[in-house]
């Protein structure tokens, strides 16, 4: 889920809009690492785990340490 948020910035996506690419982009399904078999989230599983995210306080830490890496 994590990976997806990540697809979400990179390429400006709603929620909606990513649930659509998730489920039509093979390489937003190899990006994050679902199966061709699982069904795609709802729109609504990217703004709950989003939402948990800041609830304890990850958002910015996993978001940083992504940004060190690149920077890598």
């Amino acid at each position: 889920m994590f990976k997806a948020l990540l697809l979400a910035i990179w390429y400006d996506l709603s929620d909606v809009a990513l649930a659509e690419a998730r489920s039509d982009r093979a390489s937003f399904f190899c990006f994050c690492g679902f199966s061709r078999h699982e069904t795609t989230p709802e729109r609504t599983a990217f703004a709950r785990f989003r939402r948990q995210l800041v609830e304890h306080g990850l958002d910015h830490r996993l978001f940083d340490a992504i940004a060190g890496d690149l920077e890598a």
